[in-house]
């Protein structure tokens, strides 16, 4: 236990002892995240991989209204228009900083945004369980919109890892509201087991994915113990642009 001296009382030599073995203890060091450049190369990553996630749900969304629209066209058109416009909302924010403009000049900004409007697409994905389908809708046709949406969303959600949380934003929504349509469905139990299986898999999987993402950035890109001065000449950038990186 170390021991606080005043200036009336001069410590004895166990407690200078005491003294020098605390002082020799090497203080425990924080769990350091990811360095910046890590984090940029990531977010440079989730722009790149999202417009992939992006078409992915935007394909299954017109396929699944098209095919259910046949029986139900209000519900298909409604949940369609919907979809589109939560979709072009992300593709909006990624075009713009893939183009370089003003978002590009604030990265975690804009994967914060970029984040919220993946959230809205993957409730608003999910949510077709039960919007373009009524409750007593045929249940082969409900186990197949429920199946699409599912891999839909792990797919999309898998091309959104460099990202943990918009990954989630992605399929933890869309999974919720499939388990929310499976128990509607009437004595089908093995579709409620099924989507609560698919749940649990796919968020496993998306931790590994994303876990390993972010472990190979960090060795690429790992912290430096050097204090970073303005070494560079007047004009030139010291930190990299990752708006310019993100043009091409």
């Amino acid at each position: 236990m170390k021991k606080k001296f005043d200036g009336s009382a001069r410590p004895t030599i166990h407690d200078l002892q005491a003294m020098a073995e605390q002082a020799a203890k090497p203080a425990r060091r924080r769990r350091q995240g990811p360095s910046r450049a890590a984090q940029l190369h990531l977010i440079d990553m989730l722009s790149r991989w999202g417009g992939a996630g992006l078409a992915l749900i935007a394909g299954l969304t017109v396929f699944s209204a098209v095919t259910v629209g046949r029986d139900y066209p209000l519900r298909a058109t409604a949940w369609c228009a919907i979809m589109l416009g939560a979709l072009y909302v992300c593709r909006r924010l990624r075009k713009e900083f893939r183009a370089g403009e003003a978002s590009a000049a604030r990265p975690f900004q804009w994967r914060a945004n970029y984040t919220s409007a993946l959230t809205v697409a993957g409730a608003g994905f999910g949510a077709g369980a039960l919007l373009i389908l009524p409750a007593g809708a045929p249940e082969g046709a409900a186990l197949q919109t429920l199946s699409l949406i599912l891999a839909g969303a792990l797919g999309s959600a898998l091309l959104h890892t460099p990202h943990s949380r918009s990954a989630a934003a992605v399929f933890i929504p869309a999974a919720l509201f499939s388990i929310v349509g499976a128990w509607r469905i009437g004595g089908a139990p093995l579709a409620l087991f099924g989507a609560g299986a698919m749940l649990a898999a796919g968020s496993a999987a998306l931790f590994l994915v994303s876990w390993r993402l972010r472990a190979g950035a960090m060795r690429r890109f790992p912290r430096t113990t050097f204090i970073r001065r303005e070494t560079a000449k007047p004009g030139r950038a010291v930190e990299p642009d990752i708006g310019a990186a993100a043009a091409v």
